[in-house]
């Protein structure tokens, strides 16, 4: 049997479980396709929103070489449109570091690699991160395709 997406939601509701595991295995396949998404396993946490404006965030949970295991944290108390929106974006993070296009170094939380260019992120604005302006781009058309398919 081939392997496949290992994906678990902890946190708010059992409706928000079901659709964000839904949101997620369709955004990933398309993303990385299913033999490379067979490979991942995402773990995501809902709870209240992190900071103003802060809504999800991404990480690496194993080896940044070539990392397969994610911790995506998600703000529970937003709307389900919005939810979906985020969780595109910080799928579309895991998808860069699937594919080696962005890579964190460890000896500094400033350093990363973003298509082969060390970026030191220490003076950007979020806006004008690399890997940010990507998410940011796809995130919407990302959730608006998923809506258009699971209607």
């Amino acid at each position: 049997m081939a392997p496949k997406l290992k994906l678990s939601v902890r946190g708010g509701t059992p409706d928000q479980h079901k659709k964000i595991k839904s949101v997620a295995h369709w955004i990933i396949s398309h993303l990385l396709g299913k033999r490379q998404a067979s490979f991942l396993n995402i773990f995501i946490v809902l709870s209240k929103t992190i900071d103003k404006n802060h809504y999800g965030e991404c990480e690496i949970a194993d080896d940044n070489v070539r990392p397969r295991e994610f911790n995506i944290y998600l703000a529970h108390d937003i709307s389900p449109r919005i939810l979906t929106r985020i969780l595109a974006h910080e799928l579309i993070h895991i998808k860069q570091f699937v594919r080696n296009e962005m890579f964190d170094y460890a000896r500094s939380e400033y350093l990363s690699r973003w298509k082969g260019k060390t970026i030191n992120i220490e003076r950007l604005e979020y806006r004008k991160i690399p890997w940010e302006r990507e998410a940011l781009k796809l995130e919407g058309p990302l959730a608006k395709a998923y809506r258009a398919a699971n209607k």
